[in-house]
């Protein structure tokens, strides 16, 4: 596609190219991959944990056509033809490739690739912050942090979101103590891993005051 602009300045011609942000190799074609979990961990130290892969979200954008055929491949070697599967990961990094093949009499393919990464378990990227409901001020916490806390979350950025006037717990000291400073302190961060915490029923704050 051209687009030609029309003035005192003469005439400009510009190439245009719509892809939707996808290969402009594709064509109409369009593979997607989907995948489980989305942090791979090697929690059982085994050397590599289970991915389940799929291909549902491929599409085509030329009318009459359909996906006829997926081929699934890892680190260059084929495993699967399904549009569902899964994959035995090792730890690392692992790159797969899904083609689809349309149903057109001259078919069509396209290829999309993703780099799975299974991290070992004293390894897991980001941070796992526990945020603790206060009264008063909050760096008090820091010598007395309750067993558990009230909110847990994990960031991969490294900064905590921020929280503010969350409601107290039930409580005739929390009712006797309702105009004062309501601060939430992320008072742990450390590197992610399984059993390393007790995560507590998340509970809705509704207090407005």
């Amino acid at each position: 596609l051209a687009v030609e602009l029309e003035g005192d300045f003469g005439v400009l011609s510009i190439d245009v190219s719509g892809t939707g942000g996808a290969d402009s190799d594709w064509g109409f074609l369009h593979p997607v991959i989907s995948y489980e979990p989305e942090l791979v961990v090697d929690y059982d130290q085994d050397g590599a944990e289970a991915v389940d892969l799929a291909a549902y979200g491929s599409h085509t954008h030329e009318p009459g056509q359909a996906q006829a055929e997926y081929e699934w491949s890892a680190d260059g070697s084929p495993f699967s033809s399904s549009a569902e599967v899964s994959l035995e990961v090792p730890v690392g990094a692992t790159l797969v490739e899904l083609t689809v093949v349309d149903d057109k009499p001259t078919p069509h393919a396209a290829t999309e690739d993703l780099t799975l990464v299974v991290h070992e378990s004293h390894a897991v990227p980001g941070l796992l912050v526990a945020y603790y409901d206060g009264l008063g001020d909050p760096v008090s916490l820091l010598d007395a942090v309750p067993s558990f806390a009230d909110f847990m979350e994990r960031v991969l950025s490294g900064t905590p979101r921020e929280r503010s006037s969350p409601s107290p717990r039930p409580s005739a000291a929390a009712d006797e103590s309702a105009n004062s400073t309501r601060q939430w302190l992320a008072a742990s961060s450390f590197p992610i891993g399984r059993g390393a915490f007790r995560r507590p029923e998340a509970r809705a704050h509704t207090d407005s005051r």
